[in-house]
C-alpha cells in the first residue's frame, strides 16, 4: 500500500461498494478478530449556523433539538407524501450538524433541502474534507482507545478524541465503530491502523449494516419506500412526539391508525450475481411483486440482503427474486422483533 493512499487501489462493485482484492479473500478477513473498513461509499454535508439545529428538526423525522452532544442518531427526510428521500446519521460537532449518507444519494437529498432553506440562517454544504473508516472487531474499542484517547461507551455514542470524531455503532459483538476526520487528522491513524490489521472494503461494512438490519437509501430507491417499510420506527430513526416535517401526517396516520403493509427481512439469495437495490421480490404463486431489495452484499453462499416484503408472506411463502421463477430467496433470523411477526428459522 502506498503511505499516503486512502482509496486509489479500491475497486468498487455494482452496489457502490468498494473491495480491495478477490471477494473469496475479503470473505476471509470478515471474520478475522478485528479489521478495518473502508468507508469511501458515505458522503458527509454540513449544516452550520444559528438555526442549522432548528432548521433540520423541521425537515427531518428524528428529534434534532435534543440530540446531546455525544449522541449520534439514524433520522430520514421524506416527501410530502411520506416518501423517504434519504436516511442521515446525524450528530453534532462543535456547535455544527455533521450529515452522512450512502454518496448516491446525498446530493439530491442536500439540493432539495436547500430548496427549503429561505431565510433560515444556516448553510448547507458538502463535507468535502470529511472522510471516515470502520474498525470493527473483539476488542477493537479497547486498542482505538490507545491510538485516540478513548471511545464511547454506548451505542450511537459520540466522542471527539485525538483530532477525530468516534461514533460507536453497535453495543453487542462484534464491536463496530467509525472514526470521522479531515484528512490532516485521519490519515496518520489510518496509516497506522492499515499497517497493522487487516483490512477490507466498505462492503464489510455493509454486510454488518445487513445483518443488523440497518436500512439505507441508494440513488435507486430514493422515494419509493415509507419509513414503516424500512422498519425505521423500529431502529428509532423516528420521533413520534416532535413537530412537524415533511410527511410527518403520512407517518403518523401509520403509526396510530394502521398496519404497516410491508416491513424490511434479512434473507439470503441463492444467486450467481449480485442483485442491486431496487430489484423486485416475488412470491411463486403471485404474479405481482411483493416487495423490493433495499441492500445486498456477497456472502459465503449466495448473497446477503434486505428486502422488503408483505407482512402476509413473512410467515410462510416460497419467495422469489426478480420474478417468479427467479432464484430463491431464503428469509433469516433478525435481530429485532417486527411487532409480534414471526420471521426467521
Amino acid at each position: 500500500m502506498k503511505e499516503n493512499s486512502r482509496h486509489d487501489d479500491l475497486g468498487i462493485g455494482p452496489t457502490g461498494y468498494s473491495y480491495f482484492g478477490p471477494e473469496v479473500a475479503e470473505n476471509g478477513i470478515r471474520r478475522q478478530e478485528r479489521f478495518i473498513c473502508d468507508l469511501s461509499h458515505l458522503g458527509f454535508a454540513i449544516a452550520a449556523g444559528p438555526d442549522a439545529i432548528s432548521f433540520l428538526h423541521g425537515q427531518l423525522t428524528n428529534d434534532l433539538q435534543n440530540l446531546g452532544d455525544g449522541e449520534s442518531q439514524l433520522t430520514g427526510y421524506c416527501t410530502p407524501k411520506g416518501r423517504v428521500v434519504c436516511i442521515f446519521r446525524v450528530h453534532l460537532d462543535d456547535g455544527k450538524v455533521l450529515l452522512q449518507a450512502n454518496k448516491s444519494v446525498l446530493p439530491s437529498a442536500l439540493e432539495t433541502l436547500r430548496r427549503f432553506i429561505l431565510r433560515a440562517k444556516l448553510e448547507l454544504e458538502y463535507g468535502n474534507d470529511v472522510d471516515s473508516i470502520g474498525v470493527v472487531g473483539s476488542e477493537c474499542g479497547r486498542a482505538l482507545a490507545e491510538l485516540t484517547g478513548g471511545v464511547p461507551e454506548r451505542a450511537d455514542g459520540v466522542l471527539a478524541t485525538g483530532g477525530v470524531t468516534i461514533i460507536r455503532h453497535t453495543q453487542a459483538a462484534p464491536e463496530r465503530y467509525q472514526v470521522i476526520g479531515p484528512a490532516a487528522s485521519l490519515d496518520p491513524l489510518r496509516h497506522e491502523l492499515f499497517g497493522a490489521w487487516p483490512r477490507a472494503g466498505s462492503w464489510a461494512w455493509a454486510s454488518l449494516d445487513v445483518e443488523q438490519c440497518q436500512p439505507v437509501i441508494f440513488e435507486q430507491t430514493t422515494e419509493k419506500f415509507v419509513p414503516h417499510s424500512l422498519n425505521m420506527d423500529l431502529v428509532k430513526a423516528v420521533d413520534f412526539h416532535k413537530g412537524c416535517y415533511p410527511g410527518q401526517e403520512i407517518v403518523a396516520r401509520m403509526q396510530y391508525l394502521g398496519k404497516p403493509k410491508y416491513r424490511m427481512v434479512r434473507a439470503r439469495v441463492h444467486a450467481d450475481s449480485l442483485p442491486a437495490p431496487g430489484d423486485k421480490l416475488y412470491a411463486s404463486d403471485k404474479d405481482q411483486s411483493i416487495g423490493m431489495l433495499v441492500n445486498a452484499v456477497p456472502a459465503d453462499q449466495g448473497c446477503d440482503i434486505l428486502t422488503t416484503v408483505r407482512i402476509e408472506y413473512l410467515e410462510g411463502g416460497d419467495l422469489r427474486l426478480h420474478e417468479r421463477s427467479g432464484a430463491h430467496v431464503e428469509l433469516l433470523d433478525m435481530p429485532y422483533a417486527l411487532d409480534g411477526v414471526a420471521t426467521g428459522k
